[in-house]
């Protein structure tokens, strides 16, 4: 874990039935996305990796990871 610092964002996301905050080092680029844009997870991603993302979404010359934030808590935090 990191320490808090002036860069680090605490990020607000929905986990289930829960809004909980993610600390986070830092944001680059907020912005909305269409259901429609969400693309799968390329093959080549690891297992691992894919346990994490709902999909990839195209933004420019590039593709963002959209992560499941239910995947990076434990179940019984969810479930509280």
């Amino acid at each position: 874990p990191s320490m808090p610092s002036a860069r680090h964002a605490i990020l607000a996301v929905e986990a289930g039935s829960q809004c909980v905050g993610l600390l986070v080092e830092a944001v680059s680029d907020i912005f909305t996305a269409e259901a429609d844009t969400v693309q799968p997870v390329p093959d080549p991603a690891s297992h691992a990796t894919r346990e994490f993302l709902k999909g990839v979404i195209p933004k420019g010359d590039r593709l963002v990871s959209f992560i499941d934030p239910s995947s990076l808590l434990p179940t019984n935090a969810i479930a509280a």
